[in-house]
């Protein structure tokens, strides 16, 4: 996709789901209010240092930004950048539900 079209994707969306990385500088291009989830590996959890770079673009845009910290796959070296994880499906649908959604904007951490 070229820059436009993302910048067209993320202020049409309704919710964010997505990774740590790069692709979620479009945040800015978002609609105030809505939730994010950032799928965080548990390398930043384990360390006390969780990530907060699109945090920062959240709250200038006023979105709801949560921290899912997804499980690493048993017997993977911990590794913050070269990670295969787990992310609990029903654990994500739970926070997409509608009382998470009218949550006033703020950083949650799951």
């Amino acid at each position: 996709m070229d820059a436009a079209q993302q910048i067209i994707l993320f202020s049409n969306a309704d919710a964010i789901i997505g990774c740590h990385g790069s692709g979620l500088v479009w945040l800015n291009f978002c609609k105030p209010y809505i939730p994010v989830i950032e799928i965080q590996t548990p390398y930043f959890m384990k360390t006390g240092i969780p990530k907060h770079d699109f945090c920062l673009i959240s709250q200038a845009n006023k979105l709801n930004h949560a921290i899912y910290s997804c499980t690493n796959i048993t017997g993977e070296p911990l590794d913050p950048y070269n990670v295969r994880a787990n992310v609990d499906i029903d654990t994500l649908s739970a926070i997409l539900d509608e009382s998470w959604l009218a949550r006033p904007p703020q950083i949650y951490y799951l």
